[in-house]
Protein backbone atom coordinates (compact mmCIF):
# COMPACT_ATOMS: atom_id res chain seq x y z
CA UNK A 1 0.00 0.00 0.00
CA UNK A 2 2.36 2.52 0.55
CA UNK A 3 4.60 1.67 -2.77
CA UNK A 4 1.16 2.74 -4.28
CA UNK A 5 0.62 6.15 -2.29
CA UNK A 6 4.36 7.11 -3.33
CA UNK A 7 3.67 6.16 -6.79
CA UNK A 8 6.79 3.67 -6.79
CA UNK A 9 6.85 2.22 -10.50
CA UNK A 10 9.98 0.72 -10.11
CA UNK A 11 9.59 -1.70 -7.22
CA UNK A 12 6.99 -3.24 -9.71
CA UNK A 13 8.50 -3.26 -12.13
CA UNK A 14 11.41 -4.82 -11.38
CA UNK A 15 9.67 -7.65 -9.71
CA UNK A 16 10.55 -10.98 -11.79
CA UNK A 17 6.97 -12.67 -12.39
CA UNK A 18 4.57 -9.39 -13.37
CA UNK A 19 2.06 -11.59 -13.75
CA UNK A 20 1.73 -12.21 -10.14
CA UNK A 21 2.30 -8.74 -9.24
CA UNK A 22 -0.55 -8.08 -11.70
CA UNK A 23 -3.25 -10.52 -9.87
CA UNK A 24 -1.80 -9.17 -6.34
CA UNK A 25 -3.13 -5.61 -7.46
CA UNK A 26 -6.47 -7.00 -8.97
CA UNK A 27 -6.89 -8.90 -5.49
CA UNK A 28 -6.04 -6.14 -3.22
CA UNK A 29 -8.19 -3.76 -5.53
CA UNK A 30 -11.57 -6.35 -5.53
CA UNK A 31 -10.90 -6.68 -1.55
CA UNK A 32 -9.98 -3.75 0.08
CA UNK A 33 -10.24 -0.28 -2.13
CA UNK A 34 -13.12 1.69 -2.02
CA UNK A 35 -13.07 3.20 -5.64
CA UNK A 36 -15.56 5.73 -4.45
CA UNK A 37 -12.88 7.83 -2.04
CA UNK A 38 -10.10 9.67 -2.95
CA UNK A 39 -7.25 7.02 -2.42
CA UNK A 40 -9.29 4.40 -3.91
CA UNK A 41 -9.25 6.75 -7.06
CA UNK A 42 -5.50 7.23 -6.96
CA UNK A 43 -4.80 3.73 -6.76
CA UNK A 44 -6.85 3.13 -9.99
CA UNK A 45 -5.04 5.10 -11.27
CA UNK A 46 -1.61 4.29 -10.50
CA UNK A 47 -2.32 1.12 -11.51
CA UNK A 48 -3.39 2.20 -14.69
CA UNK A 49 -0.07 3.93 -15.51
CA UNK A 50 2.15 1.20 -13.68
CA UNK A 51 0.85 -0.96 -16.79
CA UNK A 52 1.05 1.29 -19.44
CA UNK A 53 4.90 1.46 -18.47
CA UNK A 54 4.93 -2.19 -18.42
CA UNK A 55 3.66 -2.02 -22.01
CA UNK A 56 6.03 0.22 -22.84
CA UNK A 57 9.01 -1.03 -21.51
CA UNK A 58 8.37 -4.93 -23.23
CA UNK A 59 7.52 -3.41 -26.68
CA UNK A 60 10.11 -4.55 -29.88
CA UNK A 61 12.14 -2.24 -31.46
CA UNK A 62 9.66 -2.60 -34.40
CA UNK A 63 6.63 -1.78 -31.98
CA UNK A 64 8.27 0.87 -30.68
CA UNK A 65 8.86 2.49 -34.51
CA UNK A 66 5.64 2.16 -35.17
CA UNK A 67 3.97 3.66 -32.37
CA UNK A 68 6.09 6.37 -32.42
CA UNK A 69 6.27 7.27 -36.07
CA UNK A 70 2.22 6.98 -35.89
CA UNK A 71 1.40 9.24 -32.40
CA UNK A 72 3.83 11.42 -32.76
CA UNK A 73 4.34 12.34 -36.83
CA UNK A 74 0.29 12.52 -36.38
CA UNK A 75 0.40 14.49 -33.16
CA UNK A 76 2.97 17.05 -34.56
CA UNK A 77 1.01 17.63 -37.65
CA UNK A 78 -2.02 18.86 -35.44
CA UNK A 79 0.21 21.50 -33.68
CA UNK A 80 1.81 22.49 -36.37
CA UNK A 81 -1.74 23.04 -38.19
CA UNK A 82 -3.37 24.79 -35.23
CA UNK A 83 -0.04 26.84 -34.61
CA UNK A 84 -0.46 28.35 -38.53
CA UNK A 85 -4.24 28.93 -37.86
CA UNK A 86 -3.04 30.97 -34.20
CA UNK A 87 -0.77 32.86 -35.34
CA UNK A 88 -3.04 33.55 -38.86
CA UNK A 89 -5.69 35.00 -36.11
CA UNK A 90 -3.27 36.78 -33.68
CA UNK A 91 -1.89 38.36 -37.51
CA UNK A 92 -5.31 39.03 -38.49
CA UNK A 93 -6.18 40.78 -34.94
CA UNK A 94 -3.31 43.08 -34.70
CA UNK A 95 -4.03 44.27 -38.43
CA UNK A 96 -7.77 45.42 -37.24
CA UNK A 97 -6.74 46.96 -34.29
CA UNK A 98 -4.15 48.80 -36.09
CA UNK A 99 -6.39 50.08 -39.06
CA UNK A 100 -8.38 51.30 -36.41
CA UNK A 101 -5.96 53.20 -34.71
CA UNK A 102 -4.61 54.74 -37.85
CA UNK A 103 -8.57 56.04 -38.20
CA UNK A 104 -8.48 57.45 -35.13
CA UNK A 105 -5.07 59.31 -35.76
CA UNK A 106 -5.48 60.86 -38.81
CA UNK A 107 -2.81 62.23 -40.27
CA UNK A 108 -0.47 61.72 -36.78
CA UNK A 109 1.80 58.72 -35.94
CA UNK A 110 0.38 59.65 -32.25
CA UNK A 111 -2.48 61.06 -31.00
CA UNK A 112 -3.61 60.66 -27.06
CA UNK A 113 -6.44 59.75 -26.46
CA UNK A 114 -9.44 62.10 -25.44
CA UNK A 115 -10.60 60.24 -22.37
CA UNK A 116 -8.20 57.55 -21.61
CA UNK A 117 -8.78 55.59 -18.42
CA UNK A 118 -7.20 58.56 -16.03
CA UNK A 119 -9.29 61.11 -16.97
CA UNK A 120 -12.94 58.58 -16.73
CA UNK A 121 -11.24 58.11 -13.27
CA UNK A 122 -10.79 61.74 -12.88
CA UNK A 123 -14.89 62.74 -13.98
CA UNK A 124 -16.09 59.98 -11.67
CA UNK A 125 -14.25 62.20 -8.99
CA UNK A 126 -15.80 65.01 -10.02
CA UNK A 127 -19.16 63.52 -10.31
CA UNK A 128 -18.40 62.66 -6.58
CA UNK A 129 -16.86 65.76 -5.58
CA UNK A 130 -20.25 67.42 -7.52
CA UNK A 131 -22.65 64.98 -5.53
CA UNK A 132 -20.84 65.48 -2.13
CA UNK A 133 -21.49 69.71 -2.50
CA UNK A 134 -24.97 69.28 -3.58
CA UNK A 135 -25.74 66.92 -0.86
CA UNK A 136 -23.32 68.72 1.80
CA UNK A 137 -25.95 69.78 4.16
CA UNK A 138 -27.20 66.61 4.80
CA UNK A 139 -23.02 64.90 4.50
CA UNK A 140 -22.73 67.73 7.37
CA UNK A 141 -25.00 65.89 9.57
CA UNK A 142 -24.71 62.52 9.59
CA UNK A 143 -20.97 63.19 9.89
CA UNK A 144 -21.37 65.08 12.91
CA UNK A 145 -20.04 68.26 11.03
CA UNK A 146 -18.72 69.28 7.88
CA UNK A 147 -15.03 68.38 8.04
CA UNK A 148 -14.87 65.00 6.85
CA UNK A 149 -17.57 66.03 3.78
CA UNK A 150 -15.43 68.76 2.58
CA UNK A 151 -12.05 66.72 2.87
CA UNK A 152 -13.74 64.42 0.81
CA UNK A 153 -14.92 66.99 -1.80
CA UNK A 154 -11.49 68.72 -1.44
CA UNK A 155 -9.93 65.03 -2.55
CA UNK A 156 -11.89 64.12 -5.30
CA UNK A 157 -11.58 67.87 -6.55
CA UNK A 158 -7.90 67.13 -6.41
CA UNK A 159 -7.61 63.69 -8.30
CA UNK A 160 -10.28 65.32 -11.40
CA UNK A 161 -7.64 68.37 -11.58
CA UNK A 162 -4.68 65.71 -11.18
CA UNK A 163 -6.14 63.76 -14.49
CA UNK A 164 -6.54 66.74 -16.70
CA UNK A 165 -2.69 67.83 -16.24
CA UNK A 166 -1.46 68.47 -19.28
CA UNK A 167 1.79 69.92 -18.72
CA UNK A 168 4.86 68.69 -20.55
CA UNK A 169 3.05 66.00 -22.21
CA UNK A 170 2.91 65.33 -25.62
CA UNK A 171 -0.98 65.28 -27.01
CA UNK A 172 0.42 64.19 -30.43
CA UNK A 173 3.03 63.56 -33.17
CA UNK A 174 3.01 64.45 -36.74
CA UNK A 175 5.57 63.78 -39.89
CA UNK A 176 5.78 66.59 -41.70
CA UNK A 177 5.96 65.84 -45.93
CA UNK A 178 5.18 69.29 -47.16
CA UNK A 179 6.60 72.83 -46.47
CA UNK A 180 10.08 73.86 -45.25
CA UNK A 181 10.14 71.28 -42.60
CA UNK A 182 9.37 68.60 -44.92
CA UNK A 183 11.29 65.59 -43.51
CA UNK A 184 11.21 66.50 -39.69
CA UNK A 185 8.65 66.21 -36.70
CA UNK A 186 6.04 68.02 -35.42
CA UNK A 187 5.01 67.76 -31.91
CA UNK A 188 2.03 69.45 -29.71
CA UNK A 189 3.29 69.91 -25.70
CA UNK A 190 0.19 70.41 -23.89
CA UNK A 191 0.57 72.83 -21.39
CA UNK A 192 -3.40 73.16 -20.12
CA UNK A 193 -6.00 70.25 -20.93
CA UNK A 194 -7.25 73.01 -23.78
CA UNK A 195 -3.95 74.90 -25.46
CA UNK A 196 -0.33 73.64 -26.04
CA UNK A 197 2.13 74.54 -28.18
CA UNK A 198 3.86 73.42 -31.16
CA UNK A 199 7.15 72.42 -31.91
CA UNK A 200 9.18 71.25 -34.93
CA UNK A 201 12.63 69.06 -34.29
CA UNK A 202 14.18 66.37 -36.40
CA UNK A 203 14.02 62.54 -35.83
CA UNK A 204 17.76 62.07 -34.96
CA UNK A 205 17.09 64.52 -31.87
CA UNK A 206 14.55 62.34 -30.18
CA UNK A 207 14.95 59.10 -27.97
CA UNK A 208 13.63 57.47 -25.35
CA UNK A 209 15.41 58.17 -21.87
CA UNK A 210 13.22 56.13 -19.47
CA UNK A 211 10.37 53.60 -19.67
CA UNK A 212 7.15 54.11 -17.06
CA UNK A 213 6.21 50.79 -15.51
CA UNK A 214 7.03 47.99 -18.52
CA UNK A 215 10.93 47.61 -18.80
CA UNK A 216 10.43 44.68 -21.19
CA UNK A 217 11.66 44.65 -24.44
CA UNK A 218 9.39 46.70 -26.75
CA UNK A 219 8.61 48.68 -23.32
CA UNK A 220 9.72 52.22 -24.71
CA UNK A 221 6.86 52.24 -27.87
CA UNK A 222 3.64 50.13 -25.87
CA UNK A 223 4.13 52.19 -22.57
CA UNK A 224 4.61 55.67 -21.12
CA UNK A 225 8.15 57.00 -21.49
CA UNK A 226 10.07 60.56 -21.25
CA UNK A 227 11.20 61.40 -24.48
CA UNK A 228 14.33 63.72 -24.67
CA UNK A 229 14.64 66.26 -27.25
CA UNK A 230 18.15 67.50 -27.70
CA UNK A 231 17.11 70.67 -29.77
CA UNK A 232 13.92 71.71 -31.01
CA UNK A 233 12.21 74.68 -31.85
CA UNK A 234 9.34 76.55 -31.45
CA UNK A 235 6.88 77.21 -33.86
CA UNK A 236 5.12 80.15 -32.93
CA UNK A 237 7.97 82.06 -31.41
CA UNK A 238 10.65 80.34 -33.86
CA UNK A 239 12.96 79.94 -30.50
CA UNK A 240 14.94 77.39 -30.42
CA UNK A 241 15.58 75.54 -27.01
CA UNK A 242 17.57 72.62 -26.03
CA UNK A 243 17.10 69.50 -24.20
CA UNK A 244 13.64 69.27 -23.43
CA UNK A 245 12.42 65.95 -21.49
CA UNK A 246 8.35 65.33 -22.33
CA UNK A 247 6.00 62.25 -21.67
CA UNK A 248 4.70 60.19 -23.97
CA UNK A 249 1.44 58.59 -22.31
CA UNK A 250 0.45 55.14 -22.84
CA UNK A 251 -3.16 56.16 -22.88
CA UNK A 252 -2.38 57.08 -26.87
CA UNK A 253 -2.86 55.92 -30.13
CA UNK A 254 0.13 54.85 -32.28
CA UNK A 255 1.99 53.65 -34.86
CA UNK A 256 4.31 51.20 -33.17
CA UNK A 257 6.63 50.47 -35.69
CA UNK A 258 7.23 54.19 -36.23
CA UNK A 259 7.46 54.83 -32.88
CA UNK A 260 9.97 52.18 -32.24
CA UNK A 261 12.13 54.60 -34.70
CA UNK A 262 11.47 57.72 -33.27
CA UNK A 263 12.30 56.86 -30.00
CA UNK A 264 15.36 54.68 -30.74
CA UNK A 265 18.86 55.62 -30.41
CA UNK A 266 20.30 56.96 -34.07
CA UNK A 267 23.87 58.22 -35.36
CA UNK A 268 22.89 62.04 -36.82
CA UNK A 269 26.41 61.38 -38.82
CA UNK A 270 24.52 58.44 -40.51
CA UNK A 271 23.63 58.37 -44.62
CA UNK A 272 20.97 55.95 -43.93
CA UNK A 273 19.17 58.17 -41.76
CA UNK A 274 17.54 60.54 -43.60
CA UNK A 275 16.67 57.88 -46.21
CA UNK A 276 14.71 55.37 -43.84
CA UNK A 277 13.32 58.30 -42.21
CA UNK A 278 11.36 58.91 -45.98
CA UNK A 279 10.92 55.05 -45.73
CA UNK A 280 9.12 54.99 -42.67
CA UNK A 281 7.10 57.93 -43.40
CA UNK A 282 5.72 56.56 -46.75
CA UNK A 283 4.80 53.05 -45.17
CA UNK A 284 3.09 54.85 -42.51
CA UNK A 285 0.80 56.96 -45.06
CA UNK A 286 0.60 53.86 -47.65
CA UNK A 287 -0.46 52.28 -44.83
CA UNK A 288 -3.24 54.55 -43.52
CA UNK A 289 -4.29 55.28 -47.27
CA UNK A 290 -5.22 51.06 -48.01
CA UNK A 291 -7.66 50.49 -44.97
CA UNK A 292 -7.53 52.92 -42.18
CA UNK A 293 -10.91 52.58 -40.35
CA UNK A 294 -12.28 55.60 -40.27
CA UNK A 295 -14.89 57.52 -37.99
CA UNK A 296 -17.42 55.30 -36.16
CA UNK A 297 -18.07 52.38 -38.86
CA UNK A 298 -19.12 48.91 -38.20
CA UNK A 299 -16.06 48.23 -39.18
CA UNK A 300 -14.68 50.41 -36.47
CA UNK A 301 -16.50 48.67 -33.98
CA UNK A 302 -16.33 45.00 -34.77
CA UNK A 303 -12.45 45.89 -34.81
CA UNK A 304 -12.32 47.44 -31.07
CA UNK A 305 -14.91 45.09 -29.56
CA UNK A 306 -14.63 41.40 -31.05
CA UNK A 307 -11.33 42.58 -32.58
CA UNK A 308 -12.49 41.41 -36.18
CA UNK A 309 -13.43 43.23 -38.86
CA UNK A 310 -14.16 42.22 -42.97
CA UNK A 311 -11.66 43.18 -44.95
CA UNK A 312 -12.74 44.16 -48.43
CA UNK A 313 -12.45 48.05 -49.15
CA UNK A 314 -11.62 48.46 -52.82
CA UNK A 315 -8.32 50.45 -51.90
CA UNK A 316 -6.75 47.62 -49.98
CA UNK A 317 -8.31 44.35 -52.46
CA UNK A 318 -6.29 46.27 -55.08
CA UNK A 319 -3.14 47.05 -52.64
CA UNK A 320 -3.36 43.06 -52.07
CA UNK A 321 -3.87 42.23 -55.36
CA UNK A 322 -0.69 44.59 -56.67
CA UNK A 323 1.65 43.47 -53.81
CA UNK A 324 1.13 39.34 -53.77
CA UNK A 325 1.36 38.35 -57.23
CA UNK A 326 2.49 34.77 -56.30
CA UNK A 327 -1.10 34.59 -54.21
CA UNK A 328 -3.18 35.97 -57.21
CA UNK A 329 -1.69 33.43 -59.32
CA UNK A 330 -2.10 30.37 -57.08
CA UNK A 331 -5.81 32.21 -56.63
CA UNK A 332 -6.26 31.89 -60.29
CA UNK A 333 -4.91 28.56 -61.19
CA UNK A 334 -7.01 27.19 -58.28
CA UNK A 335 -10.32 28.63 -59.82
CA UNK A 336 -9.67 27.59 -63.17
CA UNK A 337 -9.03 24.10 -61.78
CA UNK A 338 -12.17 24.15 -60.25
CA UNK A 339 -14.35 26.02 -62.84
CA UNK A 340 -12.59 25.22 -65.63
CA UNK A 341 -10.29 27.81 -68.10
CA UNK A 342 -13.44 29.31 -69.69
Amino acid sequence: MQKTQAYDFNFFLEQKNFMKVVDTLEKFEEGAVDKTSDAGKDFLRFKRQLYKLYEVQNRSVEEHEAFSLRVDRRSLNCLYNANLRFVEEVAKAQHHEKMADYGMMGNKVLKKKYLSPRRRRGITFFGLAAMGYWNLTALSLMCGGSTIPLLGIAFCSMNFMQSFNQSYNISWIEAITEGEHAGKLRLKIGDSPYFGRTIITNTFETHTLVSCGADGMGGGVTGSNFMRVMEYTDEATGEVHYDGVFLVSQDSWRDFRYLEWVNGQKNPLSQTLIPFHDLETKRTIKKREEGAYYGLGPQYFQARTVRFANIGTDNEIDSRIENSPHIVDETLRKMADHYGKD
